[in-house]
């Protein structure tokens, strides 16, 4: 999806956004980790920057594998229904507020 140059741009926008916004939740090498984000976003249809950038940042607050993990049921089928990218971020940024905010 992304040239070299342009993803590496892209990461370091957001490394930059999450330890301005998130520092209490990010580690040493953010760089890596936003990475991995930007590929399991893709796998889940969530391609446009503002929604990778909500993608990422949930990662970094519930957990790098919240998306994965079984602990937050509603995902599950949020990133598997047949929906749009954005309508997908919209719908786990209203469950992290609504079911999970607490379990963190």
């Amino acid at each position: 999806m992304f040239l070299d140059h342009a993803r590496e741009s892209f990461v370091a926008r957001v490394v930059k956004y999450l330890k301005q916004h998130r520092a209490e939740h990010v580690k040493d090498d953010v760089a890596a980790m936003v990475r991995r984000q930007i590929a399991a976003a893709e796998g889940y249809g969530i391609r446009t920057e503002a929604a990778v950038v909500k993608f990422t940042e949930l990662c970094a607050v519930f957990g790098e594998d919240f998306h994965d993990s079984g602990k937050y049921p509603a995902v599950e089928r949020i990133l598997t229904q047949q929906a749009d990218g954005a309508v997908k971020i919209e719908e786990l940024c209203e469950a992290a507020e609504r079911d999970f905010a607490d379990a963190s």
